[in-house]
């Protein structure tokens, strides 16, 4: 009885500071964010490397605990449209450029966004887990100079509204992914996506359009009789 006790006071005291202390990181972000919207939610435990000037966060947005939001670099910044959120530990790194989330989006766990060369997300985008968008790449023909010492490349990347991207899937510099086109799990798109493709594969290869599975699948049905 007296260890369920202690346990419990232990929980009560550990709920009352949380709270606290959430109430002051939300008040800093309010303060000092490039902009903060209305009923936001952006946890105390989240790892935000950046001048707090260059998050700008609209309504509703949510960041949940141990997300990075990083922006440190002159002319870099992070934006988050209405009703977005930002799941535990996915990466938002903008680097020399910037990333752009619209509206109701979602970025979930273990995703890591980079916005070298900009990476630019439309409105009602699913974005799963272990997710990897990179608008850009290391050049590495010169043998004679490491690859890490060579320039970079910065075509950036755009996703259009309504696409759903897999799990573990994997975007290129250079592609522009069409409005509601799905991105299959464990895909590597190299090149861009027209709208309502349904993308797999390494690399990644349209196998159909949206909306034309009912005719394949009445199609389908009269071959097996």
């Amino acid at each position: 009885m007296l260890l369920k006790h202690l346990i419990s006071v232990c929980d009560k005291i550990e709920q009352r500071y949380g709270s606290l202390k959430q109430r002051v990181f939300q008040n800093d972000y309010q303060k000092n964010l490039g902009k903060y919207g209305r009923n936001c939610s952006l946890s105390s435990k989240i790892l935000i490397k950046s001048n707090l000037n260059q998050l700008f966060v609209s309504d509703d947005v949510i960041v949940e605990d141990y997300a990075t939001l990083e922006c440190s670099l002159e002319n870099s910044a992070i934006y988050l449209g209405d009703r977005s959120i930002i799941r535990h530990f996915a990466i938002l790194k903008s680097m020399q450029g910037q990333i752009k989330i619209g509206r109701d989006c979602s970025v979930n766990p273990y995703s890591a966004l980079f916005g070298c060369g900009d990476l630019i997300i439309g409105d009602l985008v699913r974005i799963a887990t272990h997710v990897v968008i990179n608008p850009a790449n290391h050049l590495f023909d010169d043998i004679d100079i490491p690859i890490d010492y060579q320039p970079l490349t910065n075509k950036g990347v755009i996703i259009e509204d309504d696409v759903w991207i897999g799990a573990g899937a994997i975007i290129l510099e250079g592609c522009t992914i069409g409005k509601g086109s799905v991105i299959g799990a464990g895909t590597v798109v190299t090149k861009s996506v027209e709208p309502y493709s349904v993308v797999v594969g390494v690399p990644g290869r349209i196998i159909r359009k949206r909306g034309e599975s009912k005719r394949n699948d009445i199609d389908k049905s009269l071959l097996m009789r």
